[in-house]
């Protein structure tokens, strides 16, 4: 058949175009009857033959002699051969049905495909399109935050903002950019030029040139503050852009992504009740608190991780007041509180990990009323300036590790502690002076280990406490009356 077809196409090209359709379909329409007459007659004749009215070929009886061919026998003959013929054609048109029908159901498919594949093709024209504006948009946002007005800059923080937001393919490397952007060197506050003469004083020959006068060192003065203003506007547009989506009821979410805020200067900026789940990271290892108030006041850390080492707090005030600490990790290990506030009042170390190997060296840094109630905070820092309050904290179960800690000097308050439950290790710790105040503490349950600790008694400490691990020494001078032998049966010193 596809010899024929093959044949019938040439025999279409050699014609010279000329349509052969139409003759082609009269001739299969002859060419059907002609077949259908000549099966009719070859039908008639069979039966014909098998009644006995026809003669056998070459001579050859095969059955009765043959006889006139009765009416009605001539009748039945043609009945039967077009009732065979009838079905014959009836099963062909039923082939051809079928036939027709898988055509169809083929160019159906056929042009389904074909609707599928330019659907896909326009969907691939239209996601090539909207990259190239999204990698346009950005292009901008970049070149706007490098410009000299603030303005400008504000306004592609702003473009890179809606741009993470909208685009999620383009998040990472928008909060990238813009943690880079706080990541630029940053100059602090312009300090006020001294007084000077308000006009130019006659000089010798041989002086040295003469300074700018009051009036030019005051304009400069004032050129530099309003630049510094302007590029402080512009990071803590930044910071409270990265709070804002961070926040739990954020409309877009940044939750899963990294943050690297190393070495960033920070003299204020609004961080507070930031969540930082699993998956979320926070590195500010090497950044600088120097002045302002920078807030992390109601932060969860619930299972991301916060990088704090080898911070820098040096002025200011960091606020981590009510911030609860339920698991991930904290880590200020090497960090510096060397001025300035530092506030972990009412926080809540619930679970996780905190490491505070850190140096007190000046400043103030204030625990009043967190509680310790599960997870594992280490705290083997050296304290030698500056006040740490642990006054009314609850230390009720988990883990607070103070083994290795060295009080040199300054400040460090546990009066009014609870010790509840838990276990708090001071073995190890180094005691150089009365820097330790434990007066009016409550020992009620858990565990408070001062085993192996050396140097001088802390204040406020009894061997009749509940749960307290005194070592030898300490214990000898205690009931020799040392610094503190009063004990009340309500457990406070």
């Amino acid at each position: 058949m596809r010899w024929l077809g093959a044949r019938w196409e040439r025999l279409r090209g050699r014609a010279g175009g000329r349509d052969w359709s139409r003759l082609g379909l009269l001739a299969a329409i002859l060419g059907m009857a002609a077949l259908a007459l000549v099966l009719v007659a070859a039908l008639v004749g069979i039966q014909l033959w098998l009644l006995g009215h026809v003669p056998p070929w070459r001579g050859y009886p095969l059955g009765p002699a043959p006889g006139p061919a009765r009416p009605g026998d001539m009748a039945g003959a043609l009945t039967r051969a077009f009732a065979v013929v009838t079905g014959l054609g009836g099963v062909a048109l039923l082939v051809i049905a079928y036939h027709r029908q898988q055509l169809n159901d083929r160019a159906q498919r056929l042009a389904e495909r074909t609707e599928e594949r330019a659907a896909a093709e326009a969907q691939q024209a239209h996601e090539r399109e909207l990259a190239k504006r999204d990698d346009e948009r950005f292009t901008t946002a970049v070149t706007q935050l490098g410009a000299d007005q603030a303005a400008v800059r504000l306004g592609g923080v702003h473009t890179l903002t809606r741009l993470a937001d909208e685009v999620p393919q383009q998040r990472r490397v928008c909060i990238d950019v813009l943690c880079a952007y706080l990541r630029m060197p940053y100059e602090p506050e312009p300090d006020k030029p001294a007084a000077r003469p308000r006009t130019r004083v006659r000089r010798r020959p041989g002086d040295n040139p003469p300074g700018p006068t009051a009036q030019e060192a005051d304009a400069a003065y004032q050129d530099k503050l309003l630049a510094y203003r302007a590029m402080r506007e512009v990071r803590h547009t930044i910071i409270r852009t990265i709070r804002d989506h961070l926040r739990e009821d954020a409309t877009a979410s940044w939750h899963g992504h990294h943050f690297d805020l190393t070495g960033v200067v920070f003299d204020g900026g609004d961080l507070s009740r930031i969540h930082v789940p699993t998956g979320t990271t926070l590195d500010l290892t090497g950044a600088s608190f120097t002045g302002g108030a920078t807030s992390f006041a109601a932060a969860t850390f619930t299972g991301g991780t916060v990088h704090l080492s080898l911070a820098g707090f040096t002025g200011g005030r960091v606020d981590f007041r009510g911030a609860a600490f339920t698991g991930g990790t904290v880590d200020f290990t090497g960090a510096e509180f060397a001025g300035g506030v530092a506030h972990f009042s009412g926080a809540a170390f619930t679970g996780g990990t905190a490491h505070f190997a850190v140096a007190f060296t000046g400043g103030t840094v204030h625990f009043n009323g967190a509680r310790f109630a599960g997870g594992t905070v280490h705290f083997p820092a050296v304290f030698v300036g500056g006040t740490v309050n642990f006054n009314r904290a609850e230390f009720a179960s988990g883990i607070m590790d103070f083994s290795g800690a060295e009080f040199a000097s300054g400040t460090a308050d546990f009066s009014g502690a609870a010790f509840t439950g838990g276990m708090v290790d001071f073995s190890g710790a180094e005691f150089a002076g009365r820097t330790a105040d434990f007066s009016k503490a409550k020992f009620a349950g858990g565990r408070v280990n001062f085993g192996l600790a050396t140097g001088r008694l802390p204040l406020g400490l009894h061997v009749g406490a509940l749960g307290l691990l005194l070592p030898d020494h300490w214990r000898a001078e205690l009931s020799s009356g040392g610094p503190t032998t009063k004990y009340r049966g309500d457990g406070e010193i």
